[in-house]
């Protein structure tokens, strides 16, 4: 069955040029933070992490990079963490099957979950201690027990998502994003949070209302900054729900379902305290048990949370009604 692909491709703060797209595969060899770690705890046994459909996902969001000369990665010149990250589910038909966006969100709140946790971990070994709340993060090997541990502590400030793909092919649904941070970033909001008085950057091309009448929400779902003709960076989040439900009463659910993602996706660059452990312990030769544990806790709320748009979309890859969401958190 061939795969039918849609990138979303979001160019939230002009870091790397305006509005790209692309469907070509790009090599899959992105550095050493291509790694993925999730919370089974949240996952129904259908999902299947850092899987790629062929073609995936990973794959579009990777080659869209690649066009542009950005390899996930720590940039030593310019002290930028670049991650990408995906999930996946296996969805025999999107378009029939009533759960197709509760996955699409869950598969999405996966992959910024290890977006997250992986940035954090970067950001400890490359960058300022003062980035990511000063705290710990360790690797440690007992070979009595043959265990191996890493983890990770800390907050983390900051982090924007660029570009995010979705596809579909041979019953499993993928979606990708890359997530970045910087800090100068992480100084923005921090400032804002703090009530300091922050200049505003390089003025984009167009107010907020403009910038959304250009973009295709039908493909669009998560975080997102935008830089306006002001200079003033915009946190939002985009969130979708189904609109095909039977009853009115399901369809109110459906539409507060959706603001409710959408303020969530909107406060992705506010602090977070992150705790992560990865126990690994071999039981016999061949067969490892792996133990994760993954919290995340706010460090600070958004001032305000504003419904900045609604409407209605037809998701492309799965040909149904939904209702779109877009919320914007104020520092």
């Amino acid at each position: 069955m061939k795969a039918k692909t849609h990138p979303a491709v979001l160019a939230t703060d002009l870091m790397f040029g305006a509005v790209i797209g692309c469907g070509r595969k790009a090599d899959s060899d992105s550095g050493n933070l291509e790694i993925g770690i999730g919370d089974d705890t949240v996952l129904p046994e259908e999902f299947a992490e850092n899987e790629s459909s062929e073609p995936g996902a990973r794959e579009m969001v990777q080659a869209s990079l690649f066009e542009k000369g950005v390899r996930p990665g720590f940039d030593m010149e310019t002290g930028r963490i670049v991650v990408v990250e995906n999930a996946s589910a296996h969805c025999l038909n999107p378009h029939s099957d009533k759960r197709f966006f509760d996955l699409r969100t869950e598969c999405l709140d996966i992959a910024l979950k290890n977006a997250r946790m992986i940035m954090l971990q970067s950001m400890r070994m490359n960058m300022s201690a003062d980035n990511s709340g000063g705290e710990d993060i360790a690797v440690a090997g007992d070979p009595s027990a043959e265990m191996i541990v890493s983890s990770a502590n800390g907050v983390l400030t900051g982090a924007i998502v660029v570009e995010s793909a979705e596809s579909w092919g041979n019953g499993k649904y993928e979606i990708a994003v890359a997530a970045v941070v910087t800090e100068k970033l992480t100084r923005d909001i921090t400032d804002r949070i703090a009530g300091k008085t922050v200049e505003n950057g390089k003025p984009g091309k167009y107010t907020l209302g403009e910038w959304l009448d250009a973009q295709d929400l039908s493909i669009m779902l998560g975080p997102r900054t935008f830089v306006d003709n002001t200079g003033v960076r915009h946190y939002l989040g985009i969130g979708a729900a189904d609109a095909e439900a039977a009853t009115d009463a399901a369809l109110m659910i459906a539409q507060t379902k959706a603001q409710a993602k959408a303020a969530k996706f909107a406060a992705f660059s506010f602090p977070i305290r992150i705790h992560s452990k990865i126990t690994v312990r071999q039981v016999t030769a061949g067969d490892e048990d792996l133990e994760k544990e993954y919290t995340e806790e706010p460090e600070a709320e958004p001032r305000e949370v504003r419904i900045v748009l609604r409407t209605e979309a037809v998701h492309p890859l799965s040909g149904r009604k939904m209702f779109v969401v877009v919320a914007e958190a104020i520092p």
